[in-house]
């Protein structure tokens, strides 16, 4: 019976499966074994056969025999799987020929003649060589993507794909006979980095961005990259290169001798952010609106109306991430109308007085800033000259005049900063405390009668910054 069913299974493979032997049912480890058979002859029959191969596979992992293996060869060749069961025809001849007689053989390699001629061949030929290659929603190992792959005949679809590469993804038909050779070329669209630190704990960090400890290897926008390679107790290794489309970059990064503060590092996790070393020249358009906190002495300390603002230009160095320093130019102008000190103004424009003051400031500025990348906080201290102007419009009969001299001023200035590429956003309160007893001109002056109370004149309010900035690594 088990003869007759061998030979007409593997002759013509019927849709009826083999059934169990009487020896297989006697085994002491053919309960479990025997439940999945059963439950495969059922799906078989009513046409499930994916669902019979898992049963009938189960069956043989729990034991081995050489009529599960026939059924399992049988629903491959239902489901098309064409070198799926040739290999287990071959895997029963290697391991189960002694369960079978001479003419139970034969067909058996009869029949694996028969599947030859359903089965085809493909080489393919990758660029780059390292693609990952998946063939019906299965990844090919690295001696599949490299060898003689074989297919069962008809339609597959291969998806070609590689980090920085535009995937190719395609329906290719194979037929039985000499092997397809396909080519598979990707086109880049980025450039690539291979980094590599002496130190298997070093963070690894490209633009700022942490990606691996020890080693990366991958794809980048091209053009000009910063590479950092850092861990705590140790110089900071930085480097900037220039990435070409499709190329790949290599650096090789040699931390310094530690100073002994270096702790444990947790791999599993991502690697920190890598500290900020940049510098750098840079160049600042400031346009300032200010208010005088006061007035000259010989006018009221409230004004009816006041406006003023400042333009300057500031450029200068960053010598480490926190400290800059810049020299500044700056205008400034501050107008306003207040009355006389002690006289009423109301209903008696006579008293009231126009007045404007000119500032022109040159001077140096220590700028200190946060570590951010792209959001920093920034305040600069600064001081230097200031050739201010004042002018008192005539009223009322009353004769006006004018007042110069250079004096120094002090400046503060707290704010933050925004980067797009190069070019830097800022916005800052500050304030300047200009000294006025160099004041002198027909308003009076010196030091018995000061034209503003204290010799000091106080302007702050609010700062605008637009600029450009080529910071760079050490």
């Amino acid at each position: 019976m088990r003869a007759l069913a061998c030979l007409t299974l593997l002759a013509s493979f019927l849709a009826v499966p083999l059934p169990a032997s009487a020896d297989d049912a006697a085994a002491p480890s053919a309960t479990e074994a025997r439940d999945h058979f059963r439950k495969g002859m059922r799906l078989y029959q009513d046409g499930d056969f994916a669902g019979a191969l898992a049963e009938f596979q189960a069956s043989y992992r729990v034991k081995p025999a050489g009529s599960t293996l026939q059924n399992i060869a049988l629903c491959q060749k239902r489901l098309f799987r064409y070198v799926e069961a040739a290999e287990s025809l071959d895997e029963l001849l290697s391991r189960h020929s002694a369960e079978f007689d001479a003419q139970e053989l034969e067909q058996v390699r009869r029949t694996q003649e028969e599947l030859q001629g359903l089965i085809g061949a493909i080489e393919l030929k990758l660029t780059p060589a390292h693609a990952e290659v998946t063939l019906d929603g299965r990844r090919l190992t690295p001696a599949e993507r490299s060898g003689q792959l074989k297919l069962s005949v008809g339609e597959h679809r291969i998806r070609v794909e590689s980090p920085g590469y535009t995937p190719i993804d395609q329906v290719v038909r194979v037929a039985s006979g000499a092997p397809r050779k396909l080519t598979f070329s990707l086109t880049a669209v980025k450039g690539f980095l291979d980094i590599e630190a002496d130190n298997p704990d070093a963070a690894i960090a490209v633009d700022g961005q942490p990606l691996a400890y020890h080693r990366y290897s991958g794809p980048v926008e091209p053009g000009r990259r910063r590479v950092q390679v850092y861990k705590d107790g140790h110089p900071t290794f930085e480097e900037v290169v220039e990435v070409e489309l499709g190329k790949t970059t290599t650096v090789r990064a040699t931390l310094g001798a530690s100073d002994g503060s270096s702790g444990a590092i947790d791999r599993s996790r991502k690697p920190p952010a890598p500290p900020s070393n940049m510098k750098g020249p840079y160049v600042l358009a400031a346009l300032n609106v200010l208010n005088a906190t006061t007035n000259p002495q010989f006018l009221e300390e409230e004004s009816s109306e006041s406006s003023g603002g400042a333009l300057g230009l500031h450029g200068g160095y960053r010598f480490t991430g926190p400290i800059a320093v810049e020299g500044l130019f700056e205008v400034a102008r501050h107008q306003a109308t207040t009355c006389l000190r002690g006289q009423s103004c109301e209903g008696n424009s006579a008293n009231l007085r126009d007045y404007n003051l000119s500032s022109l400031r040159f001077g140096g500025n220590m700028r200190l800033l946060s570590s951010g990348e792209r959001l920093r906080f920034s305040g600069a201290l600064g001081f230097g000259l200031v050739h201010q102007a004042l002018k008192v419009d005539a009223a009322g009969g009353s004769a006006g005049g004018e007042a110069t001299g250079v004096d120094p001023y002090f400046m503060v200035e707290l704010g933050a900063q925004y980067s797009v590429g190069k070019v830097l956003f800022g916005l800052a309160v500050l304030a300047y405390f200009n000294g006025t007893k160099a004041l002198e001109g027909d308003l009076g002056g010196g030091d018995d009668n000061p034209i503003y109370e204290d010799n000091g004149l106080v302007t702050a309010g609010l700062g605008l910054r637009i600029g450009w900035a080529n910071w760079q690594p050490r």
